[in-house]
C-alpha cells in the first residue's frame, strides 16, 4: 500500500477490522446465559409449561457480551441468564 500523502508514520499504529466470515441464520444468546459443566456447556431453557430445562450446547465464537449457539437450541427460545445457581432443571417458574 502506497502511502504518499504521508498519512502514516512509521511506527504508528492504526485500528484495523476484518470480517473473516459471515454467518446467516445464527442463534445467538447472551454469553451469561451459557454456563460450564461436567458434561460440557448448558443453558437453562424455559420450556412452554415454565419448566426449567437444561440443555447441553456446542458454543461457537463470542462476540463482546453475545456468544454464537452451534447446537443444542433453536430460534426463539427462552433461556435464564442470571441466577443460574438457585435454578433446578425441572423447577416450575413464576414470571
Amino acid at each position: 500500500m502506497k502511502n504518499d500523502d504521508e498519512v502514516l508514520w512509521p511506527g504508528e499504529t492504526v485500528e484495523v477490522t476484518l470480517t473473516l466470515t459471515t454467518l446467516t441464520n445464527a442463534v445467538v444468546v447472551p454469553s451469561s446465559a451459557v454456563q460450564s459443566g461436567l458434561a460440557g456447556a448448558y443453558v437453562l431453557v424455559v420450556r412452554p409449561d415454565l419448566r426449567v430445562e437444561r440443555r447441553l450446547v456446542t458454543a461457537g465464537n463470542q462476540f463482546g457480551k453475545d456468544t454464537i449457539i452451534a447446537s443444542g437450541i433453536e430460534a426463539g427460545e427462552k433461556l435464564i441468564t442470571s441466577g443460574q445457581k438457585d435454578i433446578v432443571p425441572g423447577k416450575q417458574l413464576k414470571i
